[in-house]
């Protein structure tokens, strides 16, 4: 399910029709769209928690236009540790960040890709 769609569906706002606006809202303090968020964060560190056990990364990196948010990878952060450490892989060190060239990652991968393959 699109992030967006997941959005409405965990809050019930109407007015929500993009991630940003779950956060934006989120930030204002509604208490709706602050579960939704919560919800989010929570999917995306139980989901690289099972990436983590199965791959053993040193890094996940976060792209697309939610990585502009300077405050949407720490609590991932968190929870990806909380959950490491409750159920016995606490050894496993992962960082999250965003991707450098942010929303525009793929574009520019894809890119060089390019050039590369045609030089």
């Amino acid at each position: 399910m699109p992030l967006k769609a997941y959005a409405r569906h965990l809050v019930n706002i109407l007015i929500i029709v993009s991630a940003k606006d779950l956060f934006d809202l989120a930030a204002k303090g509604n208490e709706q769209a602050k579960v939704g968020a919560e919800e989010v964060h929570d999917t995306l560190a139980r989901s690289m928690y099972n990436v983590a056990l199965m791959l053993d990364p040193e890094l996940i990196l976060i792209g697309g236009g939610i990585s502009q948010r300077n405050d949407f990878v720490s609590p991932i952060q968190v929870k990806l540790d909380h959950y490491l450490k409750a159920n016995g892989a606490g050894d496993l060190k992962i960082k999250i960040d965003r991707c450098e060239f942010l929303q525009n990652a793929n574009l520019i991968g894809a890119a060089v890709n390019y050039q590369n393959t045609t030089d």
